[in-house]
């Protein structure tokens, strides 16, 4: 009889472990989100472009940008969208002009890939768009190779290898604007050091952490309704870990200390944990954060031919004293603009393309 109970017992506990296995395996799985990439009385390639342009890096995957094209005139405008701004680690909305200019590169390089020729004038009053005209060549091939560069292009924030980067690689995606650091530098030992303490800094504000406690997201469910934001797949995690994440994480915990401590965690791991950092420098008015973003997606689609993995860390550049010193301590000419982390990894991955519906920011002027 005891034998039978301690049977019974060991079926039950294997039928438990299984149902949890099954249930996290497809719970971990990665989310996907539907879009919708057409847009009434717009030839479906350029709505295709728009699309691709849309997979451009930005911060919190907010996608903060308004589109509007004039069909007769063949002209295509972009404007920020201030509703999706992040008015508390980017108030001067340093980090949402260089998005627009990463959305404005994919945009050229979409473009370049369908047969299109392009003019693209950057207005520096703060209330002008971009704008971009374009016109058909007569004998074109769609470019994929272009278009697979933009829809493998991702964040990421995982383990990278223990591998210096190659010299050829590095010299590859550099330019009179970057600046590459190595583990062992001294400018990389200042950057380890000052992006943990001020992750700690920025982990521990309540406004700031409530506001990016907003754009995350807690269930595939929610990334899917919403179609922006950070959930689980933007942070980097994946499988078992996806799945105790949105099992133990909501929007209240997400404020909480916990959550600070193991952001902080997190941060120092990943700094301890990359071949160096790449910083990218330029000036601070609109129509030069615009380029710098622009710079930024070419650089970023050129290590991604390399196998490059970048991971943004702004941390830095959005809290004092260190966006005060990082250009004295790095000894650039022009102010420091963004920081990335850089590596190998073994498996390169994809972009998740968590994106929203193009009639959410698209319109065609009549």
């Amino acid at each position: 009889m005891r034998i039978k109970k301690v049977i019974i017992s060991i079926f039950i506990t294997i039928g438990v472990i299984a149902t949890a296995s099954v249930y996290a395996y497809f719970k971990g799985k990665p989310v996907n989100v539907e879009i919708n990439k057409k847009v009434e009385d717009l030839p479906q390639d350029i709505s295709d472009i728009i699309y691709h342009a849309s997979l451009a890096p930005n911060s919190h995957n907010t996608q903060l940008w308004k589109v509007s094209i004039n069909k007769k005139k063949n002209t295509l405008k972009i404007n920020l969208d201030t509703d999706r701004t992040l008015k508390q680690v980017d108030s001067n909305n340093r980090e949402a002009y260089i998005s627009m200019g990463a959305f404005t590169a994919n945009l050229l390089q979409s473009f370049k890939a369908y047969g299109y020729e392009t003019k693209v004038i950057l207005n520096t009053d703060s209330s002008e768009p971009v704008t971009v005209s374009y016109i058909k060549t007569e004998k074109f091939t769609k470019d994929e190779t272009i278009l697979d560069l933009i829809k493998k292009r991702h964040t990421d924030k995982s383990t990278y290898l223990d591998k210096e980067i190659n010299n050829d690689d590095i010299k590859t995606i550099l330019n009179n604007n970057t600046h590459y650091f190595k583990r062992g530098d001294n400018e990389f030992k200042y950057l380890k050091t000052a992006e943990i303490e001020a992750m700690t800094k920025q982990s521990y504000n309540k406004a700031k952490s409530e506001e990016f406690a907003e754009w995350l997201r807690f269930s595939d469910k929610e990334a899917e309704d919403k179609k922006d934001g950070l959930p689980a797949e933007q942070l980097g995690l994946k499988g078992i870990k996806k799945t105790l994440y949105y099992l133990t994480t909501s929007n209240k915990s997400a404020k909480g200390i916990s959550f600070a401590k193991q952001s902080i965690d997190t941060t120092t791991k990943q700094v301890e944990n990359c071949a160096g950092f790449l910083v990218i420098t330029g000036g601070t008015s609109r129509k030069e954060l615009i380029e710098t973003g622009i710079n930024l997606e070419n650089i970023w689609l050129s290590a991604v031919k390399k196998g490059i993995s970048v991971h943004p860390m702004s941390q830095i550049l959005e809290e004092k004293p260190y966006s005060s010193e990082v250009d004295k301590m790095l000894h650039t000419k022009s102010p420091v603009q963004m920081i990335l982390r850089v590596g190998y990894v073994k498996d390169y991955g994809t972009n998740n393309q968590i994106r929203r519906n193009l009639l959410d920011y698209v319109t065609v002027e009549k």
